[in-house]
Order: C-alpha cells, then structure tokens, then sequence
C-alpha cells in the first residue's frame, strides 16, 4: 500500500487522523499509580493532584509537580489495544513544562514539552508517539523540571492508516539524516546526581526511528573532552570554586564531570554506546579552533597546551594575534590528531572535522611565512589577500592534516577485532569561495579521496568571507562522481517554515540527504521534530510545500483550576 504524501503521524495534531472523533481521552490522572505519590498539596517527592475544568465544561483530575520536587515515576492505566496515535496534555501554569513520557514496554523516556508562550491558564496537547497498545501503561516522569499533565487522548487509526504505519515500521530505512552534538552540552548544566549512564542516555532516545542515522558527536573543544584524558584536558580544569563564568552551567559541567569520573564512567563513550544501540554511527567531531573563548570566559574554556604555547598561535596580516594555533606548526596537527585518535578508540565510526566552526587555522604567523617563502619565493605579506598562491600553500597545510588523520582512521580501522573502514567527514561552509577564503579545498579533498561525508552549513563564524550563500550544485559536481555523501545542514529551530522548501531544492541541486545542526532536545517540540526527523523523504516534502506551514499545536482554555476561576474578569492573578 503506498504512504500518502504527509500521514498523520508526521504531523502532531490528533485532528489528522481519520478516527480523532472515537479517540479514547483518559482526564483523570489520579488514576495514576503509586497512589501514594498523589498528594493535594505540595511537598518533596510527590505530584501535587489538581481538579479541573475546561471551558467547553470537560473536567477531570491532573497532575503536577514543581522542578526540584524529584516525584517518582507514575504509571496511567491504558486499556486500548492495537495501533493509537497518543497524544497528553501538558499544563504548565505559567511556568516551563516538560513531560518525560515512555510505555511501559519502552526502557528509555523521551521528553516533550510545551511550545514557548503557552499561558498559565490553557492546556497544550502535544503528540508523542504511534504504538502498538497492548493495555499496558503510560508511564509519566520529571527530570529537573517542572511536570504538568492534564489528559492522555489515544487515537485511533483506521484500517488503511494502520496498515500504512506498520509497512513503514516494517521497512528498511537508509536514515541518511545527520545531527551534530554539541560537546559543552554533553554535561553543561547536568547536576552530579544526572551522572548515570541512565540519565545521559536519554539524551539522545527521540532519534530512535527517525531519519538520523549519523551522529557528529563533539566532545567539547580542539582539546578539551568531558572524559579522563591522556591526551586532551577538561574545560574549567583551572576554574576556582565558586568562579565559574557562567553559574549554575559551568559550575554544573564540572561537578557532572567528577561525579562521572568518581564513578568510573566515561560519558563519551556512552553517548557513543546509546547511539549505536540506535542504529546510528558516530563521528568523532572536533571544533579545530575552540583553544580559548572570549573574556571573561576563558578561565573556563582555556587550553593549557593552548596558554603554553604563545608562539605557535596564529598571526592576521596586520600583525594582530589570533586566538587559534596554527596548523602550519607540525606539533599543532599532532597535538590534534593525538586527541582525536583518542577519542576514535572509545568505539566511534569516523572522525568529523568542523571547519565551519573552525576557521582559521593557518594566517600569516611566521610558520606560514616560512613555508610561503620555500614554495613562492615571496613574503605572503606582499601579495594580495585573495592570492591563488595563498590559498594554495593553506590548502597544501589543511589537506596534509586531512592525510594524516585519513591513515590514521586506516590504522584504527584495521585494530579492531572486526576490521572497518572508518568514516572521515567535513563539516563546511556552504559555497566553495567561502570554504577558499580559509584555505579550505572540499574539491580537492574529495578528489583524492580522502572524504566520505561532506556537510555544507551556511552560517556562524564567518568574518572575512565572501559570499555567505548556499551552494549545493558547486558540492554534487565534484561529490557525486566520487560516491562522497553530500548533507547540507540546516539549523534545528531556526527559520523553520521555510526550511521545506530549502532541503527540497537541495535534493534538486544534488544532495543526498538532510542533515540538522544540535537538533537534539528539538523533539521538545513535536510541531517542528515531526517534520525535522522526516527530511529524508522527498515526496513528503513537496507535499509540505504544497500544503502551506505546519499545523499549529492544539490549545485548550481552562475555566477552573481547584476551586480558582482562571477565566473570569479578575483572574487569580491579577492579584499578583
């Protein structure tokens, strides 16, 4: 039976279904179970039960429990069975609201959470997941934030609708979508009591049967990793107690990072793990130019190898130091690719270079001067900026770097017990003159051979460049002959309505996939991830297109929450 052009579940309204009028609606939460976690009014370690009253006249019972309450797990009977659409509820009260929701066959929760802007006195219903019911539960829990849910609606599909889903569930999937991971975030903001391997898990469980099958995983800096390192250091490593830049985030990054270590466990090679339990490789990802950051947050950020070596740094043209170490500084490369080896052989796929967040990495510092004048016969400083010979001896620095992390990806690949070949990928700007400007020649990478994966990304970091513009056909001539997989990669929450017709064109122009940068936490809001996690499919995308934007989330007024009127002339709080 062949998929229609958009189906219900890659949308995430109820109203898209066929059978939305014979959904069952399950409004009274204390139904839920421990019964004994239900209390009327709050306190530490329970869910705070609620009476309530739309303002169509709906009533039923829901729950709730503040960021730091730490409720347990709650369990919400289901008596349906066979394929639903389920849908809950979320009452936030004014206030951030995010649900940790899994079946009780499931082992990992996935998270949603109200869109920003819900008021405190309405109710978002937001789309979870297809299932397969079987009467067991909903299981229902917070995790640091605030918890609020009203109902759970379980939709029916109908005969056709059903049929569909499960030849979809059933079929093989190429998942060629990528998604990076940013390295901070792997433990910013993460109390000490989150460092499990539990916790860090669920980090990445909304990508289970989506489009993505790749993940570029950076693990913070050029050198800096969230693990023990015999090669690399830590971020905040020289921060004093009490003195980090950003309070509670860093000051949480470094507590997670020695409860981790306390406990023996490696959160990179965890991450690495739970993806792979999903069906997704990992990339080793590395930012070549995050040695440092801007004051006052380089206490935090600062490589020591960095700090200790002032006279490997690159120079700009009129003499003004740069906060980066110059590649054209053999010990530079090989500092970088003794992290990267490293962080390979806790299990990754591949490595991943991320020169759009990189650049430079070669100026005019006397290590380039030196090499100019050998090759050219001249000073760099005598020829134009845009000089083809300047570009040439950057390209000669940047592809050597490139070979040199090419073999040892090969030798990696061949100690292991199962031989592989690794994957090397770029990560990139979007046209060929703005990768040019840096000494960055995707062409000539690709030609030698010595890429796999081209991602091209159109913004950030880009002082200097030219043009700032998409490109896709420039990368397929040169990609496509060559095999190299092609992703541009759009950005997760950023000029989303747009962004169908944008991955539509790039399949026009050549593109074999579309990838997303950190749209993890993006299924946060199921609006944009139900679209997101379904770029991989071309003929819905023309159907997206056609159709107009997607479909706003569905919004319920409250008349009363307990005995308070929300919805009068003086609401409860105007009194505030």
């Amino acid at each position: 039976m062949p998929n229609p052009p958009i189906p219900p579940w890659a949308t995430a309204v109820a109203a898209a279904y066929a059978q939305v009028a014979r959904s069952v609606v399950l409004s009274d939460l204390g139904a839920c179970q421990p019964a004994g976690a239900l209390t009327q009014r709050l306190r530490p370690q329970a869910w705070k039960l609620m009476d309530y009253e739309l303002a169509d006249g709906t009533q039923g019972r829901l729950v709730w429990a503040p960021a730091d309450a730490d409720a347990p797990e709650l369990t919400l009977p289901m008596g349906p069975h066979g394929p639903h659409a389920v849908f809950v509820g979320l009452f936030a009260g004014g206030l951030p609201c995010s649900a940790w929701l899994r079946l009780e066959s499931e082992p990992v929760p996935q998270v949603r959470s109200v869109t920003k802007g819900t008021a405190w006195n309405q109710i978002e219903e937001v789309f979870f997941e297809v299932a397969n019911l079987d009467g067991s539960g909903l299981c229902l829990s917070q995790d640091g934030e605030a918890c609020g849910v009203a109902w759970v609606r379980l939709v029916p599909l109908d005969q056709h609708e059903a049929a569909v889903w499960g030849a979809e569930r059933a079929a093989p999937r190429p998942r060629r979508q990528a998604a990076t991971h940013d390295g901070l975030g792997i433990l910013y903001g993460r109390p000490a009591a989150q460092a499990t391997a539990a916790h860090l898990r669920r980090s990445l469980e909304g990508f289970r049967r989506s489009g993505f099958g790749t993940l570029l995983l950076q693990y913070g800096g050029v050198d800096q990793v969230p693990y023990p390192s015999a090669r690399g250091c830590r971020f905040g490593a020289a921060t004093e107690p009490r003195a980090y830049p950003e309070n509670p985030g860093h000051r949480l990054w470094d507590e997670s990072y020695r409860a981790f270590a306390a406990r023996a466990l490696n959160p990179y090679r965890i991450l690495i793990d739970a993806a792979h339990d999903l069906d997704m490789a990992v990339h080793v990802s590395v930012r070549p130019a995050l040695w440092t950051f801007w004051e006052p947050y380089a206490d935090f950020f600062e490589s020591p190898f960095y700090r200790e070596h002032p006279e490997w740094r690159t120079i700009d043209r009129d003499g003004t130091p740069v906060t980066r170490l110059s590649w054209a500084v053999p010990e530079v490369r090989q500092h970088v690719l003794a992290v990267v080896q490293e962080a390979v052989a806790l299990g990754a796929d591949g490595a991943n270079v991320l020169f759009n967040r990189g650049m430079p990495v070669v100026l005019y510092e006397p290590a380039f001067a030196a090499l100019f004048q050998q090759q050219h016969g001249l000073d760099p400083h005598q020829v134009a900026e845009g000089d083809a010979r300047l570009v040439q001896t950057r390209a000669d620095i940047i592809t050597a770097f490139m070979r040199q992390l090419r073999e040892q990806l090969d030798r990696e690949g061949q100690s292991r017990s199962t031989p592989q070949r690794l994957v090397l990928s770029a990560s990139c700007f979007g046209n060929g003159e703005d990768n040019l400007h840096f000494g960055l020649d995707i062409r000539r990478l690709v030609e030698e051979g010595l890429l796999d994966e081209v991602y091209p990304y159109k913004w950030d970091h880009l002082n200097g460049a030219p043009r700032r513009q998409w490109d896709i056909a420039y990368f397929a001539a040169f990609c496509q002959p060559r095999g190299v997989r092609l992703s541009p990669v759009l950005t997760a929450g950023y000029e989303f309505e747009t962004q169908a017709h944008d991955a539509l064109g790039f399949y026009e122009q050549g593109a074999d996939s579309i990838s997303y940068w950190d749209p993890a936490g993006t299924w946060r809001d199921m609006r944009q991830w139900s679209a997101m996690a379904r770029m991989d499919r071309p003929d819905e995308l023309r159907a997206r297109c056609h159709r107009g934007p997607e479909p706003e989330p569905v919004r319920r007024p409250l008349h009363r929450v307990n005995e308070q009127v929300v919805d009068g002339r003086y609401p409860p709080y105007m009194g505030g």
